[in-house]
């Protein structure tokens, strides 16, 4: 007996189904390569760098690891613009674009990107090599550095997260979504809740101190010490914009590796326990530039900001934690140059 017509149909509607949800789930992991390339790309590639042995164990393929960064980040922006452009085609299909797309020929996909959209690319692109490139020339022809001088990593680096965070923002709304859905909302409440926050950093830190120094005498060399991380941070003293990226670093990190990681984890794979364990983990890697002693001891507050997080769906209070974090070991950095005793 043949199938009915609305056999058939069902059966095309449940296919439709599947074929949509996979779709979707690839999207879903195509962006969040996106966003994480984009914003730990290079602070991960220059922790492998002196695990590598830096450029001098590629002998003569050093000058060519040396643009690797850029390399890095061009592709990085390439991926950016061909998300862009296929989901300005799919998000807005409308007939004024495929009109644009007809009229322009082979290159009509180029009017479809937007202004915004362009900048945002050649700003992943080359942002990094250009400021670096900026602060040597005014290093060369300041020979008393002035304040743009002093300020300046502090300025770069702060341009390079508001990238990152523009990024994000621009991937939220193809999707149609928003910082909000994130968990971003302003509240008193939730900014109150950043205080029991820092405490628990406060108060674990000492506690963590032992077994931090376990780890150096038994990873490290004999006779192992802690690294001064605020000499590393700070080696040409604190500025102004110093506060402002230790404010803006919280955000930064918070939204994109705890709040987006952990939300599209949770979707990916219905599972908050992966979610937060990968979470920790990308915010653990980009922090061994303080040697692995001081990496790890920092997974017991990107647990606890991780748990907090899977818990309450509120990233506000972690965010302003982190910050509050970043600027109270800036200041008692300041504090112990300016009185050593």
């Amino acid at each position: 007996m043949p199938a009915s017509p609305d056999a058939f149909t069902e059966a095309d509607c449940g296919h439709t189904h599947a074929e949509s949800a996979r779709a979707e789930r690839r999207l879903r992991i195509g962006e969040l390569g996106l966003v994480l390339g984009v914003a730990f790309g290079s602070p991960v590639f220059a922790n492998v760098h002196p695990l590598l042995g830096g450029g001098r164990a590629y002998g003569p393929f050093a000058d060519l690891y040396a643009v690797l960064p850029l390399v890095l980040q061009i592709a990085l922006a390439l991926a950016l613009l061909g998300y862009l452009v296929w989901r300005r085609r799919v998000w807005q299909p409308t007939p004024t674009a495929a009109a644009t797309s007809v009229a322009g020929g082979r290159f009509g996909w180029l009017r479809q990107v937007g202004w915004f959209d362009w900048w945002l690319v050649f700003m992943v692109a080359f942002w990094q090599e250009f400021s670096w490139w900026l602060y040597g020339r005014l290093r060369h022809l300041d020979w008393e550095p002035g304040p743009l001088v002093r300020n300046f990593p502090c300025i770069s680096l702060s341009v390079e997260m508001v990238i990152s965070l523009l990024v994000l923002a621009v991937i939220l709304k193809r999707s149609g979504r928003s910082f909000g859905d994130l968990g971003l909302r302003w509240s008193a409440y939730g900014a109150a809740l950043a205080l029991p926050l820092l405490l628990v950093q406060e108060f674990s830190s000492p506690l963590q101190r032992p077994i931090v120094y376990w780890l150096g005498q038994t990873l490290g060399p004999l006779g192992w010490h802690p690294p001064d991380v605020g000499a590393m941070l700070h080696s040409g003293g604190i500025q102004i914009a110093t506060n402002v990226e230790n404010l803006l670093v919280g955000f930064y990190e918070e939204l994109i590796v705890r709040a987006y990681v952990m939300t599209e984890i949770i979707a990916l794979t219905h599972r908050p326990w992966l979610a937060i364990v990968i979470s920790v983990a990308i915010q653990t890697s980009y922090h061994f530039y303080q040697g692995v002693p001081l990496a790890l001891s920092h997974i017991t507050i990107f647990l606890v900001f991780a748990l907090f997080y899977a818990k309450t769906r509120l990233i506000l209070p972690v965010a302003l934690a982190h910050s509050l974090m970043d600027l109270s070991s800036t200041w008692n950095y300041g504090l112990q140059k300016m009185f050593p005793f």
